[in-house]
């Protein structure tokens, strides 16, 4: 039987990719209200997603309760408008959160996604689920709360959930302004693309890895359940690493800026453990090749350029 499933902040870059990765095999519904969408595609180009605004809590309520699986994406974490709008940004991270936690009944799984922001600065690696978290800015201040205020209210309510601390992810349908699309479009607007910090390693799994795990996830669900997760490749990769892939894809060459001696070296094999992940899912936790999959990212990137 398929599984109903809302997808909020379904024109977003993972939104959208979770989206069209579920509803080959559900009946799969997304919300958003378009205002703010760093995704480079226009609410002409989305199909199957209801025009709805989380801080609406009459129509967020008639919503949820047609849907066993609630996943949660909808947020506001662009920088620029953070920096704008702090106390609009907490109350549609916060109280648009508890708008659909608050309508959650016992037959319902609700899968959160939260960010390694509620982690603040990290001092000791790899992080795990039960690294401190001190979270220094108001993007991370509104998930860590939330967080809290799912698991205080799935006690009464008795709802499932996960709560996904997300780590960078990228791929296909990401907004120009963030970290891969950012090299990938330089390169293809000049002769040469920039990277700086070349010693501080990332970890960056792949959207579609990611799709495959939510996926994963929802299956075992009645078997194991509210549990926060970290969700990242656990693998990680340098700047010039990275470089170089996209370098040979677009034919283009690199230049290191704010080099060696303002740059301290992160000196660890991981940034993120992921063996919750992959003990919860038994052999399924997904993790594709990373130079293919920056390969493909290119190749969407290519081809979508204006």
């Amino acid at each position: 039987m398929k599984k109903k499933i809302l997808i909020t902040g379904a024109a977003g870059f993972i939104g959208y990719n979770i989206l069209t990765f579920l509803e080959k095999k559900n009946n799969v519904k997304g919300l958003d209200n378009f205002i703010v969408n760093d995704t480079k595609f226009k609410k002409k180009n989305y199909k199957n997603i209801i025009d709805c605004n989380i801080l609406d809590k009459k129509k967020i309520k008639k919503i949820v309760e047609k849907f066993d699986v609630i996943i949660h994406l909808a947020a506001i974490q662009n920088p620029k408008f953070i920096k704008r709008n702090p106390e609009k940004t907490f109350d549609i991270n916060f109280n648009g959160t508890r708008n659909i936690v608050d309508n959650l009944r016992s037959n319902q799984l609700f899968i959160y996604f939260s960010s390694n922001i509620v982690y603040g600065n990290i001092k000791k690696y790899p992080i795990t689920e039960n690294s401190s978290t001190k979270p220094n800015e108001i993007y991370g201040i509104s998930k860590l709360i939330s967080e809290k205020y799912i698991k205080i209210s799935s006690e009464y309510n008795k709802f499932k959930y996960f709560i996904i601390r997300n780590f960078n992810t990228f791929g296909p349908y990401q907004g120009n302004n963030s970290y891969i699309p950012t090299l990938i479009n330089s390169g293809l607007k000049n002769d040469n693309f920039e990277i700086w910090n070349p010693n501080k390693i990332r970890d960056l799994q792949y959207i579609d890895d990611l799709c495959n795990n939510i996926n994963s996830l929802i299956q075992i669900s009645k078997k194991k359940n509210n549990i926060i997760i970290n969700a990242a490749s656990g693998n990680s990769y340098s700047p010039n690493h990275i470089a170089k892939i996209i370098g040979k894809e677009i034919k283009k060459n690199f230049v290191v800026k704010d080099n060696q001696k303002k740059n301290i070296k992160l000196n660890v094999k991981k940034i993120v453990n992921i063996e919750k992940f992959k003990e919860i899912l038994r052999g399924k936790y997904k993790v594709s090749n990373f130079k293919k999959s920056l390969q493909k990212t290119v190749k969407f990137y290519k081809l979508n350029y204006d």
